[in-house]
C-alpha cells in the first residue's frame, strides 16, 4: 500500500511538483513498474486531451494506439 505522501504525488500534476517531490516521483515509479505504466498510460491520455486542434478522428486512433501497442 502506498504512503499517504506517494499518493500526493500521484494526484498532483507533475508541472506543480517541486524539484524533491519531481525526485520523489521518479524513484517511487522506478520501484514499481505497474505504477509506472498506469502513470504512463495517464499521461498520454492527458496529451490527447490537451491536443485541442486534434481531430475526432486522429484522436480516436491516438487512443487506440496504446492499446493495440501494449
Amino acid at each position: 500500500m502506498l504512503e499517504r505522501a506517494h499518493r500526493g504525488l500521484l494526484v498532483r500534476h507533475p508541472t506543480l511538483l517541486d524539484p524533491q517531490a519531481r525526485r520523489q516521483l521518479r524513484e517511487l515509479l522506478k520501484r514499481h513498474e505497474v505504477l509506472r505504466t498506469v502513470v504512463e498510460f495517464r499521461d498520454r491520455l492527458q496529451g490527447i486531451w490537451d491536443e485541442t486542434s486534434a481531430s475526432h478522428g486522429r484522436a480516436l486512433e491516438a487512443i487506440a494506439r496504446p492499446v493495440r501497442s501494449g
